[in-house]
């Protein structure tokens, strides 16, 4: 089967591909998208890894409190709770571990970083409650649709959260950059 696959394409042909104008114009393109990694570079640094991290912890922490707090509370009442344990782990974690060398106080940080969550929470919650009170119980059992849709809702404003942090939270320099 292999020589059947093989191509042979003469020389002169490869020659007239390379010279063709739209060639060059997508050997470019490819050139330019294949550098995309160089525009990317401070995106995935290993701050972002670390943040990442932490964050998935303080998720975790997050994600089980709310099976705790479900126990005495509805499941919205059991969300905020739980959101505000994820919350508690995340500053501290943050703190410690992704920006330990973040000027100020830490009275101060903390304000930044609820109003930072306080945005967060709103995406966490619009999506946990679409997702776990009326969309998925139509296909899942209701304990699942919530654990489900909590989870989802957990995980959705990571990337958000790290740029606001980064550039508000734990800046380095004055609010004016």
């Amino acid at each position: 089967l292999w020589p059947v696959f093989r191509l042979q394409i003469p020389a002169s042909t490869i020659q007239r591909i390379a010279a063709c104008p739209k060639a060059s114009a997508m050997r470019d393109a490819w050139w330019r998208a294949s550098r995309v990694h160089e525009r990317l570079r401070p995106l995935l640094s290993r701050q972002l890894a670390a943040f990442l991290l932490v964050g998935g912890t303080a998720a975790g922490a997050q994600w089980l409190s709310r099976f705790a707090f479900s126990h005495a509370l509805p499941y919205a009442a059991a969300v905020v709770c739980a959101y505000a344990v994820g919350v508690l782990v995340a500053f501290e974690l943050n703190r410690r571990f992704v920006f330990p060398t973040a000027p100020g106080d830490r009275r101060g940080q903390f304000m930044r970083f609820l109003a930072v969550n306080a945005v967060s929470f709103a995406v966490v919650w619009l999506v946990s409650m679409l997702l776990g009170e009326w969309l998925l119980p139509r296909f899942m059992a209701r304990p699942w649709a919530e654990a489900v849709g909590h989870g989802v809702g957990v995980l959705s404003p990571a990337v958000l959260s790290f740029a606001l942090h980064k550039r508000y939270t734990f800046r380095t320099q004055g609010p004016t950059e």
